[in-house]
Order: structure tokens, then sequence, then C-alpha cells
């Protein structure tokens, strides 16, 4: 099957909204502050949005699905960690560095443990978010260039330059407001893909259930505690 014109245009539509973001935020940041936590005054929903669309990645949405096919869904427990970690960010972390006024977290080691400790962790999470950067860019690149018959380096590329673009453009700011985007695409997309998915397999959900179950592709019997 072809990519086809629709394909293209919604693509380069996309594209091209991520660009005008950042040029529409572009040259209004006065400080720092602006620049790097959008003022501060980003709302609440926005932001929430903005940090499950950074923590997700084509790496959830193809990667997960497809070990949950080749072994089981054993991976659907770092949700539930997900889901009790949560509260105790929101209730204590995230109002512990706001009522510090820092930027990061690394900024608070800093001043607490001193430059050698600054540097150790922010060194060892740079290195971390390389390593998984390199996936979360590899993994869709691969999948458009074979959608669209563009060689990986190009998508590799155009992947790149376009994030990078839109964020020194626009700061957080803009990146919280196409993350914004990108949560909406992600989570329509996959309830879109959920109903369709229940449709089309006989017996809806409880096939869908039962046929895993049947080929060991649920939770395996030593992970919930059974032989």
């Amino acid at each position: 099957m072809a990519f086809g014109l629709l394909n293209y245009g919604v693509l380069i539509g996309y594209l091209i909204v991520l660009i005008a973001i950042g040029c529409r935020f572009a040259g209004k940041q006065k400080t720092t502050d602006d620049y790097f936590l959008a003022g501060r005054r980003m709302p609440w929903l926005v932001v929430g949005m903005s940090m499950f669309a950074s923590l997700s990645s084509a790496i959830s949405y193809m990667g997960v699905p497809g070990t949950a096919f080749k072994d089981n869904a054993s991976l659907m427990v770092l949700g539930l960690c997900s889901i009790t970690v949560v509260p105790c960010l929101v209730v204590v972390f995230y109002p512990f560095y706001r009522l510090l006024n820092v930027t990061t977290s690394y900024e608070y080691v800093l001043h607490r443990y001193g430059k050698t400790s600054h540097y150790s962790v922010a060194g060892l999470f740079l290195l971390a978010r390389l390593g998984w950067l390199v996936t979360v860019i590899y993994a869709p690149a691969l999948a458009l260039s074979v959608v669209t018959g563009i060689p990986i380096w190009a998508t590799i590329l155009m992947m790149g330059v376009l994030a990078t673009t839109y964020t020194v453009l626009g700061g957080l700011s803009a990146v919280l407001w196409t993350d914004l985007i990108q949560y909406l695409i992600l989570v329509g997309g996959a309830i879109w893909v959920a109903v369709h998915l229940i449709g089309a397999v006989p017996g809806g959900l409880i096939g869908i259930v039962q046929m895993a179950s049947e080929h060991n592709h649920l939770f395996p019997g030593s992970f919930l505690g059974m032989n």
C-alpha cells in the first residue's frame, strides 16, 4: 500500500503546525524563567499532558505491544507503578521544588550537596537521556521510512531538526503546546485503535483476552506466583 497524498498532507501539515508554534513564541522570552520554565504560568493541565507526552514515545506505542505479542503483557506493570508513584510526585516533590524556586532538581542538588554531586547526577542524567533519545528517534524514524519510502537517514534528520528548531525558537512554552498536540494524537489514536480492534476481533474484548491467555501472552504463571 502506498502512503498516499492524504497521509503526506497530514504529515506535512503536522510538521508545519509544530514549526508555527515555535515561531509563535520566538523572541517573547525576556528572562531565563520565561525560556526554561515558561514563566511558571502554564496551566497545570497542559503541563500534565506535556509530561505524559514527553514520557511516551514510539517505544510505548510500537515496542511495548510488539513485546506483548512476542512474549507477554508483563510490561503493563510499569503502568501500574506509574499510577502509584504519581501522587508522591504531585504531593511531595513538585511543591518542594516550586517552593525552592529552582529551575531543575539538579540545581537543588548543587545547593544541597555541592558541585561534585551536582556534576555527577547531571552527567548521569545526560548519559541516560542520550541513550534513550537514540532509541525514541530511531524507532519512529524507521516506521516513517518504511511507510513512506524516505531514506532512514532523512527521517532521522527531519525529526531531530524539527524538534530542535521549535524548542530553540519557543523555549518551554513551545514544547508544552506541541506536547499538548502530541498528547491528543497519542491518546486519541490509542482509543481509536482499541475501539477498532475490539470491534474487529470475534468476541470483542473478551475474545482478545481469551486468545492472549490461550497463547500465554498475558502475565506468565511465575509472575503471578504460580508454578
